[in-house]
């Protein structure tokens, strides 16, 4: 099934599949610098990478706030809050201790403390950093600013994977990024799943060129993971790359992923636009 995306560099038609109740696209694709050992190992060793977010270059990417300055503004969604904190912290107590403890937490006012609020925020994300490892991944495999921007300037390649089987693979836990005009509203009484899905899977709309689609999983910050051959399913090299690396590559494929498919990006004549050409 063809999906008609828009985005802002124009209309991108993407290839979907129905996997757990979604549409993802067919193919994932994960743009790579030859120069970088880590990248290569991604065929050589058939390894992927779930980098921690404190690495992204996106300043606001995994490190959305907590709307906490909202419970001093509210003192409905104060109580509800702290609700929800004592019954998970102290789900011991009684219910009329458990309201004791409610009207204590919020007389003590500490949600109305600017640098409390700073401080909580930033604990959250730290913690969401040293925990939570992320695969960016996107649905377009001709792109011209991420050649530029993560495949060394056009001179490197991009891996495209069997999006169902990387997926299903790792047990779910991603899916595509939400890209927003306006900064999301994050709410303290929301779920703890909710909130890591908003912080994890939210960007700003002037990254909506990169149709991005993302795993996260817990206690995989900063992990390389092997993943079986097959999830291989494409290779892209830029226009740019030299005639060793492309030579390099060619050979690791054919002795290591003889199924994949190779081509090559070529600008078109007259257009800001990409071909592909298939040389494998």
């Amino acid at each position: 099934m063809i999906k008609e995306i828009k985005t802002r560099l124009g209309i991108k038609y993407i290839n979907m599949v129905n996997w757990d109740s979604r549409e993802i696209p067919e193919t994932i694709y994960k743009y790579r610098d030859w120069k970088n050992g880590n990248h290569k190992k991604n065929l050589t060793n058939q390894e992927i990478f779930f980098s921690s977010p404190r690495l992204f270059n996106d300043p606001f990417d995994c490190r959305l706030q907590i709307a906490y300055y909202k419970l001093k503004e509210d003192e409905n969604l104060a109580k509800d809050y702290f609700s929800i904190f004592v019954e998970r912290q102290l789900p011991h107590l009684t219910k009329h201790q458990k309201e004791i403890e409610v009207q204590r937490l919020i007389s003590e006012g500490r949600f109305k403390d600017d640098e409390y609020i700073y401080e909580a925020n930033q604990k959250s994300i730290e913690q969401l950093h040293d925990i939570y490892g992320v695969l960016s991944l996107t649905a377009v495999k001709d792109n011209i600013l991420m050649w530029a921007h993560y495949s060394n300037d056009h001179h490197g390649f991009c891996v495209g994977f069997d999006s169902i089987k990387l997926f299903e693979y790792f047990g779910g836990g991603g899916g595509k990024i939400n890209y927003e005009d306006n900064y999301p509203i994050i709410l303290p009484t929301d779920d703890l799943i909710v909130q890591m899905a908003k912080q994890t899977h939210t960007k700003a709309s002037f990254w909506d060129y990169e149709i991005e689609y993302r795993l996260s999983k817990m206690n995989f910050s900063n992990k390389a993971i092997s993943i079986p051959a097959e999830f291989i399913t494409e290779l892209i090299l830029g226009y740019k790359i030299s005639e060793s690396d492309e030579s390099e590559i060619v050979d690791i494929i054919s002795t290591k992923l003889p199924h994949v498919n190779i081509l090559k990006t070529k600008p078109r004549k007259l257009e800001f636009e990409f071909d592909l050409v298939e040389i494998k």
